[in-house]
């Protein structure tokens, strides 16, 4: 009890501060609250702190059924834990059984009979640790992977009996008030469904990495893979708010505008298939919009575009510094829609990174291990490292808190507390995420089969009916009722606005742009180059001259390009020219060698 309140150190100084602290215990604590604390604490070697870790080291019981032998062996090993271990000196620890024996019957607390039949009941020959010792959540796994730090050692053989055997002392992130939010939000909205569909779930402190929920499949008693860490999975548009950063990196905005009109065809050489052909979800028409109208819309043909345009290793690159640990060297043309496979813990962290101002901050299970007598072994200190910009960050969560209000993430919204965050849908409905932030957390939740890729269709989604599940439904609604339980006791804060921008532009690809140039050669048509008029004086002929006698539109040109404004210049309905839009042209960037089956998103 008293190392816990002023260390161990043997002195003379430490006498009267320890005097002092025992007249207060006593005047504020009972006899019982006193030895309780104390057996709590108290160590009772191999790797035993507390009665409780005793009881199951030695017994492989609980304290509430130790018999009164066990009980006089574990008071007798208080003195000198090593010196009468039981499992490495049996003679030494007999004798000082005795004597704790002994002192019971003289206190009449047991009779001869019973004194008799106790001194020679069997000592425990070997330690209920490491073998069987095995976690008992996705949580207690991790921390368990301290097996691999070298810091505890050069051989896991080292590593493992001073973990298992040392009595370290292990600080964790782990908060319990905030797992059972996390299982109650997966319990409550999870279908009850003979396909066996699962939930996984990550959350954690974007400024400091400290993961305080994980939730990594239907149970650690039923799966014992750590989907939140261990498995991959196909993300689909939850990958798109990488490709948007990656593009305001490289000056780009939210308010240009992209082409996200579908089916989308794309010259995809070197890869399969050729052409690479995407479709929006629902088979949307799509149209010409912002980057951030497109976001809110989950536009996958405006994304793949985008991609081009930012070009597919900068993407890759972006997401990387996010915290993304999936390789994505091949550069396939779909990767804006999400193909790769990702953990929920990495896709928790990369959000986190926009939520934290562009520092990304790698995850943290154990914040600190010290050894039994409180000697500090090592600490796991939060490291930042510039990923993005800030303006690019605060960029991104302006349109990502705009997809919760109105977007495709609705059901994931807050009663009071600001969030952003993006749905994922993967291919044929098999894999389906809501990740997600607020000021205080990060969270990721994917759902799907954990064993196989299995379409999440004709499920029933409680209050949604039944249906296809996508990451707007049952992943945003967990997300939500996790959250709303984790932000109940928190004042609301808002995220911090970005700096203004530029006015948004037309942008377009390489490939779009041959396009154009094939289908019109002049604004007036082709052959008129001659009527092309600059009516602003901005270097760009933006009007024809009508007293040209040799303008006149083609008609074979038929309508306006997609990112070209017609011109009906005596407005009588009929299209006489096009106007070129205000735009920027990308130069040549990294294009895909492979493809992978084209994702879904809603």
């Amino acid at each position: 009890m008293k190392n816990s309140v002023i260390g161990d150190d043997r002195n003379l100084e430490r006498k009267i501060p320890e005097a002092a602290i025992a007249i207060r215990l006593e005047r504020q604590l009972s006899k019982e609250e006193i030895l309780e604390a104390y057996l709590n604490t108290v160590y009772f070697g191999s790797g035993a702190c507390g009665v409780r870790a005793a009881a199951e080291i030695y017994f492989g019981t609980t304290p509430d059924r130790l018999s009164w032998p066990q009980s006089a062996l574990l008071a007798s090993l208080i003195a000198n834990p090593s010196r009468f271990d039981p499992t490495l000196f049996p003679d030494r620890a007999r004798e000082r059984r005795a004597v704790a024996l002994t002192r019971l019957f003289e206190t009449g607390h047991i009779d001869d009979s019973a004194y008799q039949r106790y001194l020679n009941a069997p000592l425990p020959s070997s330690r209920k640790v490491a073998a069987e010792w095995e976690p008992t959540n996705y949580f207690i796994e991790e921390v368990r992977r301290l097996l691999d730090d070298p810091r505890l050692g050069a051989t896991e053989a080292e590593r493992a009996e001073l973990l298992f055997g040392g009595g370290l002392r292990i600080h964790t992130t782990y908060d319990p008030a905030v797992q059972l939010a996390a299982e109650a939000a997966i319990d409550g909205l999870l279908p009850d469904d003979e396909r066996a569909f699962a939930a996984a779930l990550a959350a954690l402190e974007q400024g400091t990495g400290y993961v305080r929920a994980l939730v990594g499949g239907p149970g650690f008693e039923v799966f014992e893979f750590n989907i939140a860490t261990q498995k991959v999975r196909p993300t689909g548009s939850s990958f798109k708010p990488y490709v948007l950063a990656a593009a305001v990196e490289k000056g780009f905005v939210p308010d240009d505008l992209l082409n996200g009109t579908g089916p989308c065809e794309f010259a995809n050489i070197g890869g399969f298939p050729y052409p690479y052909i995407a479709n929006n979800f629902g088979e949307d028409d799509g149209s010409v919009a912002t980057m951030w109208s497109q976001t809110l819309a989950s536009s996958n043909c405006a994304y793949v575009r985008l991609g081009l345009a930012v070009g597919l290793s900068n993407v890759a690159a972006t997401a990387r510094a996010l915290g993304v640990t999936t390789d994505l060297s091949d550069l396939p043309i779909s990767m804006p829609l999400g193909p790769k496979d990702v953990t929920p813990l990495d896709m928790a962290t990369a959000y986190a990174t926009f939520a934290n101002g562009g520092l990304q901050v790698a995850p943290i299970f154990i914040t600190r291990v010290e050894d039994r007598q409180g000697n500090v072994i090592f600490e796991n200190a939060p490291r930042r490292e510039r990923a993005i910009s800030a303006q690019t960050a605060l960029l991104v969560t302006s349109v990502l808190e705009a997809n919760v209000r109105s977007g495709t993430g609705t059901r994931a919204r807050l009663p009071e507390q600001a969030a952003a965050g993006k749905t994922g849908t993967a291919q044929n409905f098999a894999d389906a995420w809501f990740v997600g932030y607020t000021p205080y957390l990060a969270t990721a939740v994917w759902m799907g089969n954990p064993d196989e890729q299995i379409p999440m269709t004709r499920v029933d989604r409680g209050p949604l009916g039944t249906g296809s599940v996508s990451g707007g439904s049952l992943p945003a609604m967990i997300w939500g009722a996790f959250d709303t339980s984790y932000h109940e006791r928190l004042d609301p804060v808002p995220f911090a606005a970005p700096a203004s921008t530029r006015e948004g532009l037309r942008i377009r690809t390489d490939q779009e742009e041959d396009v154009y140039n094939e289908v019109i050669e002049s604004l007036c048509g082709p052959g008129n180059e001659e009527a092309e008029i600059d009516t602003d004086d901005d270097g760009r002929a933006d009007d024809c001259d009508p007293e040209r006698p040799e303008f006149e539109f083609d008609p074979g040109v038929g309508e306006c390009p997609a990112l070209y404004e017609p011109i009906d210049l005596d407005e009588d309905g009929a299209l006489e020219g096009c106007t070129p839009p205000t735009t920027t042209t990308v130069p040549p960037s990294s294009s895909s060698t492979t493809t992978t089956t084209q994702p879904l998103d809603e």
